[in-house]
Order: C-alpha cells, then sequence, then structure tokens
C-alpha cells in the first residue's frame, strides 16, 4: 500500500529526467507537424520551453530547499541498471540552476524568434533589408 509521502517521492525520483525527455518529445511532435503549420509548431515549441522551465524551477526549487537532514542531491539511473553498466542523472542544486538558466534562455529566445523570419518569406529578403 502506498502513501502519498512515497508517491510524491516516486514522482521527485523521476524529475531528474524530465528536462532530456521534454525537449526530446517536443522534437517528435515537431517533426511530425509540416512547415505550413506554422502556428501549430509555434505553440507546441511554446508550451514545451514553458514545461520545461516549471520542471527547471521544481527541480532546483526540491535540491535547494532540502534540509540539513536531507540530502540535496538526486540520482536517477536509467534502466536500473547496476553500477557499472548504468549511465546515472544526478541533479545537485548547480546543475539544475544551469537547467534553470537554459529554460530561461531557452523562451526567451522561443519568443523572439518567430517575427523576422515568418514575415519576410526567406532568408534573402531578409538579408537584403539588412
Amino acid at each position: 500500500m502506498s502513501t502519498a509521502g512515497s508517491a510524491e517521492l516516486d514522482l521527485l525520483q523521476h524529475l531528474s529526467i524530465a528536462p532530456i525527455l521534454l525537449p526530446l518529445l517536443a522534437g517528435i511532435v515537431l517533426a511530425l507537424i509540416e512547415d505550413r503549420h506554422h502556428d501549430a509548431k509555434l505553440a507546441v515549441n511554446v508550451v514545451a520551453t514553458a514545461a520545461l522551465l516549471v520542471v527547471a524551477l521544481l527541480l532546483l526549487w526540491f535540491t535547494a530547499t532540502a534540509g540539513p537532514d536531507a540530502a540535496a542531491t538526486m540520482s536517477y539511473r536509467l534502466g536500473d541498471w547496476p553500477a557499472p553498466f548504468a549511465i546515472v542523472l544526478v541533479a545537485d542544486p548547480l546543475s539544475a540552476l544551469m537547467v534553470a538558466l537554459t529554460a530561461v534562455l531557452a523562451l526567451a529566445t522561443v519568443s523572439f524568434s518567430d517575427r523576422p523570419l515568418h514575415l519576410a518569406g526567406s532568408i534573402s529578403t531578409v538579408c537584403s533589408n539588412s
């Protein structure tokens, strides 16, 4: 029988893999959408990047607010393999801060990336106007 505390702990254990899976899944969805659906691609990109920012901030919060008796690092063994064969992801406050900084920069980039090329129509038009 599982309690709410153990369910939350299970979710926290998988939080360190989310900054890898979110962009991967968003990239797959973006590859499946045709280029003529620019607004749909932009919406998927913005939603995925905003979700990445939320996950990064949660990861930063959970690693930075761990008390003195709790571990400030989270580890995730891919495939649950033993130590010599496993790929281990470790989230500590510094790595969570780097993921959060990357997500903030990605959201800023996504928000400013749409306008020039979409309105210009082609790269040669953009280059000749400058």
